[in-house]
Formats: structure tokens, C-alpha cells, sequence
């Protein structure tokens, strides 16, 4: 049965390997993955904080497939409070049945931060009430609605922490990438002025903290690059990723 469009399988997690030796590297992989020790009493409650999850649909956290979900950025996420930590730093953690309350038999260990899966920043974040305090959604549009992109972050982020989290996971240049809180003004005909006329107000600086903002709508994206042959909606998630924890 081919998995939901919401799911992609990765051939990996944690080390690039050939497209064309994906599907090798990860048998190899899985077959020699060393048995790292599961902890217990960890959080048990985490947000999504990407727009996707990375799962192991195993009771093995050690098990090498990994299938990459999609899920909205701020969904709770229940897990047993087991944790396991992959030979690269990847962190997993054991979900409980139905774990994200979905109803859709969300059940295994899912990545909460780690190395080699194409995400800026953490897959999940611990939800506790001091914490939550301290993150912030934003979302990003291009010329017009609907987001293209979203993501929670700290309010201690930085502009540049945004870019580099919407480069990672669509493929466009974090150099060309320009944030602002408001459009151009219309011309005297009532026609949308260029993106040139911008009010330097509205324009957000790489050192900008996001927190200090006050940001209430989503950011406008002005792309100085080729948009349509730069953006890759999940480039950040290809498969030849190497498997791994």
C-alpha cells in the first residue's frame, strides 16, 4: 500500500549518501546500528516546531527506516517519557499511542533534534509552561496568501535564525532573502507599487531579535534571486539522506 501523501520515506538520517546508494547504505546501516542504551523520565510533552516529524514507526528506536510526516507547526506531540540517542547525536523519543491525539495511529519514536535532516534548529521542542512563554509562529508568505512557510522559534531568535530555517527547508539562497512586516503602497492609478517601494520601516535586518517586533500577520518574502528555479517545497527533506539516529 503506497504510504499518504502527508509521509515521505527517507532513505536515511544523519550523513549524506549517494541517491543511488541510498537504498544499500540504509540496509547497511540499520544492520549495524549499535545498541544505544533507552533513558527514562524524560519530558513527555513536546510542539512541533517545523511543519514536519521524522519517524520511526518501530518499537526499535535503532530500526534505520524513517518516514517523514507532515504535521502543522504547534500540534502536541505525547510521548512516554523513554528516550534514545542515536551514534550521531540524533535524539529520539518514544511516542505514546496516537501521540499527536489524531487518531491516526501516530505511534513510534519521532526525532527531536539531530544532524543530517535537513531542518534548521530542533524537529520538536519541549512544551513546559516556562518555555512556552519563550516561542513564538511565524509564518512567511510570497507576494500573497496562503504561507509558504512556518515554523516556531524563541523570541530570542534572529532574523537571520528565520532565513536560515526557510532556506534549509525550500531550497532558496539565505543570501538573497529579505523579510518584511508590510507591503509597497498602490499607485495613484491604484495599482500595487514594486517591491522597491517598501518603506524602510517595514524592512527586517538580519540582527532584528523576532521577539521585539510585535509581529502580528505573516512576513512578506522579497526573494532577490530566481524564486521559481530556487524554491523546492521538503528540499530540506530528499531522500540520500543516510540513515541513521
Amino acid at each position: 500500500m503506497a504510504p499518504p501523501p502527508e509521509e515521505q520515506a527517507l532513505a536515511a538520517a544523519e550523513g549524506e549518501v549517494p541517491p543511488a546508494a541510498a537504498k544499500e547504505s540504509a540496509l547497511a546501516l540499520a544492520a549495524s546500528e549499535p545498541q544505544s542504551q533507552v533513558t527514562e523520565g524524560g519530558p513527555t510533552t513536546y510542539i512541533v516546531t517545523q511543519g514536519v516529524v521524522f519517524l520511526k514507526r518501530s518499537s526499535r528506536p535503532e530500526s534505520g527506516k524513517i518516514v517523514r510526516v507532515r504535521k502543522p507547526v504547534g500540534v502536541v506531540l505525547h510521548t512516554t517519557g523513554r528516550q534514545w540517542r542515536g551514534d550521531r547525536g540524533g535524539l529520539w523519543v518514544e511516542l505514546l499511542p496516537d501521540g499527536d491525539g489524531g487518531g491516526n495511529g501516530l505511534t513510534g519514536w519521532t526525532l527531536v533534534s539531530g544532524p543530517g535532516f535537513g531542518i534548521e534548529g530542533p524537529a520538536l521542542i519541549h512544551l513546559k509552561d516556562k518555555t512556552a512563554a519563550g516561542l513564538m509562529t511565524i509564518s512567511v508568505r510570497w507576494l500573497k496568501d496562503p504561507p509558504i512557510f512556518e515554523c516556531v522559534l524563541p523570541t530570542v531568535a534572529t532574523v537571520d535564525d528565520l532565513a536560515k530555517a526557510l532556506a534549509k527547508q525550500t531550497g532558496l539562497n539565505v543570501r538573497e532573502i529579505i523579510f518584511t512586516t508590510g507591503l509597497p503602497g498602490k499607485s495613484m492609478k491604484g495599482e500595487q507599487l514594486p517591491v522597491d517601494y517598501t518603506p524602510p520601516k517595514d524592512v527586517l535586518t538580519s540582527d532584528m531579535v523576532l521577539g521585539e517586533l510585535k509581529i502580528k500577520d505573516s512576513l512578506n518574502l522579497v526573494y532577490l534571486g530566481h524564486f521559481d528555479e530556487d524554491f523546492i517545497p521538503g528540499s530540506g527533506t530528499d531522500t540520500g539522506i543516510a540513515a541513521r539516529g
